[in-house]
């Protein structure tokens, strides 16, 4: 069994997301620390770029979803962190195409978070998660 979406009735379809995501049976959950845009030696990179840099953010996480066994169908939650929410929104289109270019047509429960900075400089947005993959 995979995991589930649930979407309340009565509100429209959400964008982007699920409202919430059910874990199946058989399956196990794996917690994915927050990831950056970084390259093999961990350097940053394309400083200040959001779109390029949640490209190569979630090129990461998948990376590190596979080496735990999963794919992004698995992700039932993922946690965005953003230094500008403004530039997150007038780059929707740019960002959803980095999106689904990385993880496909794949839309987890989500929440975006606006912080005033990130461990690293030069990052502009980290994304952890949670997955449910099938138990080995």
């Amino acid at each position: 069994m995979s995991n589930e979406t649930f979407n309340a009735p009565g509100f429209s379809d959400p964008v982007g997301y699920s409202d919430a995501m059910g874990v199946g049976p058989g399956r196990r959950l794996v917690f994915l620390s927050g990831h950056v845009a970084f390259d093999a030696q961990r350097s940053i990179l394309h400083p200040g770029d959001l779109v390029a840099q949640v490209g190569v953010t979630l090129r990461n996480l998948r990376a590190t979803l596979e080496a735990a066994g999963g794919q992004p169908e698995d992700l039932v939650k993922l946690t965005v962190l953003v230094t500008d929410v403004q530039a997150w929104r007038s780059d929707a289109k740019a960002v959803g195409a980095a999106w689904r270019e990385a993880l496909g047509k794949v839309y987890p429960a989500m929440t975006l978070v606006p912080v005033s900075g990130l461990y690293d400089p030069g990052a502009v947005v980290e994304i952890e998660g949670v997955a449910a993959v099938p138990a080995p």
